[in-house]
């Protein structure tokens, strides 16, 4: 799935984590423990023809636009406009790994005091060598450490269990828990305060404060599994039910309600995958534009002479981490070569 969603880099980590970890140990046992014929079959079979088939219906062009001017293009300069100074995920760290942030410190001490254990050397070899790479790669974006994050998260996680358990104490997981399910509330009911009624938001913090509230009891009678599925269902919640359909997630689903019905796009000014998965995938990226086309335009670039407004809608792009403004116009009164001089034009 790794490989599909990102290409190389999903296989590049867990190759160098093995082979760090091969070295500092000085053997190669993990990495034959899981070098298992048919885990890489059923990888072979689940990616191999996907890439044939996307291979043979661009030409070769995907690779040489995902591999090329992508994937090298972040590797030789900052693009996309990101660019930062090494320590720049260091920093994001604070904000990104909120409120686990505070557990971190005692996950690197357990990380320092269990150097020689297997399990954490595993974990540093999965942590250390890509943070030290993605550091030094001109583009850098919030997003591109989240790989990372669950080894860091066993590493915190095992330092803050060790310190609760060595001072007798609940009373630290108490509060990082409590902390993390007040901010989450406030998260959850802040993003849909806006764009829904307020009744919802309302809604969704009472069932957040129920949902906590209850797993906390439970904990405290030692009923831990009913304790974990209201916790899986406070996250489900949080995430599924109000993240996912807050305005800062929703520019393209805003976006296609404008579109006419049954009109083909043209996009050469926002082309995230979720407008082609939304819009249909005869969905166009470029200014090739037919009549009958329905056009999406950033505010800066000017539309046909012929077309016709239908709607503007203003939002976040939080892949590229700006905000836009997109108008989407209609273009039957267009002829083909109207539409082709403007598609030419710069």
């Amino acid at each position: 799935a790794g490989i599909l969603l990102k290409g190389p880099l999903l296989l590049g980590l867990a190759i160098m984590a093995l082979v760090v970890e091969g070295i500092w140990t000085r053997s190669a046992d993990r990495a034959r423990s899981l070098l298992k014929p048919l885990p890489i079959l059923t990888a072979l079979l689940i990616t191999v023809p996907w890439f044939v088939a996307i291979g043979l219906k661009t030409d070769g062009a995907f690779f040489a636009e995902a591999l090329g001017r992508d994937f090298g293009g972040k590797i030789a300069g900052a693009q996309e406009t990101h660019g930062g100074p090494p320590g720049y995920y260091l920093l994001t760290l604070l904000f990104n790994f909120w409120p686990g942030i505070i557990a971190v410190p005692a996950g690197l001490l357990f990380a320092w005091r269990n150097r020689i254990d297997a399990g954490v050397k595993l974990l540093l070899a999965w942590i250390l060598p890509m943070w030290i790479i993605l550091e030094f790669v001109p583009t850098k974006l919030p997003h591109y450490t989240l790989i990372l994050y669950p080894a860091l998260t066993l590493l915190a996680g095992a330092g803050w269990v060790r310190l609760v358990d060595a001072r007798k104490s609940r009373l630290a997981g108490w509060i990082l828990a409590g902390l993390v399910m007040v901010l989450l509330t406030g998260v959850a009911a802040g993003t849909l305060w806006e764009g829904l009624p307020k009744t919802w938001a309302i809604a969704v913090a009472i069932i957040l404060i129920l949902l906590a509230s209850m797993a906390g009891f439970c904990l405290s009678e030692k009923r831990e599994g009913l304790a974990l599925l209201l916790i899986a269902s406070f996250f489900a919640v949080v995430f599924g039910g109000a993240l996912a359909n807050s305005r800062l997630f929703d520019l393209t689903p805003r976006l296609v309600a404008h579109l006419p019905d049954g009109a083909r796009v043209a996009s050469p000014d926002y082309r995230e995958p979720s407008l082609v998965f939304l819009a249909g995938t005869d969905t166009k990226l470029t200014r090739d534009a037919a009549p009958g086309d329905a056009l999406i335009l950033a505010s800066d670039t000017p539309p046909p002479a012929c077309a016709e407004a239908v709607g503007t809608v203003v939002g976040t792009n939080y892949a590229k981490g700006r905000e836009m403004t997109l108008s989407v116009f209609r273009t039957e009164g267009c002829d083909t070569p109207a539409l082709t001089a403007w598609g030419s034009a710069d």
